[in-house]
């Protein structure tokens, strides 16, 4: 048993760190465009970009790492049986539960760390990713613009001919100033450069220009000043970001909760706090659920090629989150208590898992 459960263990520990990779870049693709934006387009240096993939990754783990366990159970057990080594096991009398033993310590292990990381970690990582995009915007205001494209910053619209992102210099600069109370004000430099200010304002300094103006009591006619310098103020405020509200993401399970109690005790909507300190167990859970999935699958499907097995664990995968984005949208929209909208994904896959190994123990 001792030889058992080594070889198991260790081949479930290749595909799962397998897996934890292939998933972790697979989701990370969908920020991996604007990564490579930032890093080659606008001039975000490379200490930033791998500080926020090492940020980006944490809020991934949750998902990943239930992936990762469904794929190397499937994949490990499938392996067994295409070999006929699973029939060679329970002939010498071993059954499925001891075969399959330490993988569910190893789940039970992965889903109480699960809701530790979920309830400490996650947010932290979350709130992480959205200092680092503000510092980073702080820092280069133009990481936003694009040469020859209007750019809203508050009542001003930013336009310019060419842009050097590492010295924040423009050419063909136009900017208006757009306000119900004051008559129009258009701006033309031939160059400029853009800072932010230690409140967090955009400051703009213009050379070789000129600013026009409608006479309010005379719309015909058109008023024009050159200048050599001209410095531009744009009240923006971006250090106030620090100030805002952060999302439920953002927050640790333990200031959810303190929120919860205070929306109970003023009346106030909870739906939207309890789905989320319930959604971050249910995912916790995943990782024992989706192991016995994997496991009976892998028995069943006879196929130990890790195509094959990819291809079920992302049909079982995106099943299994439909359910769950199904449950959220019922619990944040009140049609169901969340308890109940959340926890009945896992509970319909934990009866699939249970009657799939069953009917495997028989056989």
């Amino acid at each position: 048993m001792k030889i058992l459960t080594r070889l198991i263990l260790s081949e479930f520990s290749s595909h799962l760190l397998f897996g934890f990779f292939l998933f972790t870049f697979i989701l990370l693709l969908d920020r991996l465009f604007e990564i490579a934006d930032l890093l080659f387009n606008k001039g975000v240096g490379v200490l930033k970009i791998l500080h926020l993939i090492g940020l980006l990754i944490p809020t991934l783990v949750s998902l990943t790492v239930p992936m990762a366990c469904l794929l190397a159970a499937l994949l490990t057990f499938g392996r067994l049986s295409e070999d006929n080594e699973l029939t060679a096991l329970r002939s010498g009398g071993i059954s499925l539960v001891a075969m399959g033993w330490p993988l569910f310590v190893f789940a039970v292990s992965v889903t109480i760390g699960l809701i530790l990381f979920n309830a400490e970690v996650a947010p932290v990582a979350h709130a992480g990713v959205r200092h680092l995009m503000w510092e980073i915007a702080q820092h280069n205001p133009l990481l936003s613009l694009e040469k020859q494209t209007f750019l809203p910053m508050g009542e001003y619209r930013l336009y310019a001919e060419q842009i050097d992102r590492k010295t924040r210099h423009l050419e063909g600069v136009t900017i208006y100033k757009l306000t119900p109370q004051e008559p129009p004000l258009r701006i033309f430099a031939k160059e400029g450069t853009i800072t932010v200010t230690t409140a967090g304002d955009i400051q703009m300094a213009l050379t070789d220009g000129s600013l026009h103006r409608f006479n309010p009591s005379d719309p015909v006619r058109l008023s024009e000043t050159k200048f050599t310098t001209y410095t531009l103020s744009i009240p923006l405020g971006m250090r106030e970001i620090r100030h805002l509200p952060r999302g439920l993401r953002q927050l640790k399970s333990c200031e959810l909760s303190a929120q919860l109690r205070e929306a109970v005790h003023a009346h106030q909507p909870t739906q939207h706090l309890r789905t989320e300190l319930h959604l971050r167990n249910v995912v916790a859970v995943t990782p024992f659920i989706f192991i016995m999935l994997g496991i009976g699958l892998g028995l069943k499907v006879e196929r130990g090629s890790r195509a094959m097995g990819f291809g079920i664990s992302l049909l079982v995968v995106l099943g299994y989150y439909l359910l769950l984005i199904t449950g959220i949208t019922f619990s944040e929209r009140g049609i169901s208590p969340p308890p109940i909208a959340l926890w009945a994904p896992n509970l319909i896959s934990l009866g699939l898992a249970v009657l799939l190994m069953w009917r495997v123990a028989k056989r």
